[in-house]
């Protein structure tokens, strides 16, 4: 019976101690600067985590198969520079590179499954791949966001900022698709 008492507190405490942790970042960043408790600032805080929230997942869905995948970041780095450089002006052709590249990367996949290479070997290398063309496409830093992808972000949505409404819906995502595969 206590053994069962000891699992569920500490189910309990891993599924609390994120939220916690989330909590204390905030009060200490409100804290600091009040400012940042407003609507504004608080969709200034999180804006840039849209797509952190969505390599977390990619790298979530491989470590629920036990695997390690190295390159993530860089493909991020990828999307970055295409959406940075090819997107303003020449969307279809943006869309064009977003599909190569994600259809380069399932086939980097299916290469792994298919040939039981360990992952972490072969997601290294491909991270120097993506770094390399995300380098050719961005070689120093800039480029612009497309005046329609700048206006999503700044929509002013009721209650809570963007950022906040698609992480949560990244969540529900995220948690519906591991939970049913």
């Amino acid at each position: 019976m206590s053994s069962l008492l000891a699992k569920r507190s500490v189910l309990v405490l891993h599924n609390i101690l994120p939220a916690l942790a989330l909590s204390l970042l905030l009060t200490a960043v409100f804290w600091r600067q009040p400012r940042a408790m407003s609507y504004f600032g608080i969709n200034l805080l999180l804006n840039l985590a849209i797509p952190l929230i969505f390599a977390s997942l990619a790298q979530m869905m491989i470590l629920a198969v036990s695997d390690l995948d190295l390159s993530i970041g860089p493909f991020v780095s990828l999307a970055a520079s295409i959406g940075a450089t090819l997107l303003p002006t020449r969307p279809a052709l943006a869309a064009l590179a977003f599909g190569a590249a994600v259809a380069a990367y399932a086939l980097a996949g299916a290469l792994i499954e298919s040939r039981r290479l360990p992952s972490i070997v072969v997601t290294l290398g491909l991270s120097f791949v993506w770094l390399g063309c995300a380098v050719l496409l961005l070689p120093t830093p800039g480029g612009l966001a497309p005046n329609w992808l700048s206006s999503a972000m700044a929509y002013r949505t009721p209650w809570l900022p963007m950022p906040l409404w698609m992480a949560l819906v990244a969540a529900v995502l995220g948690h519906v698709l591991v939970t049913r595969s």
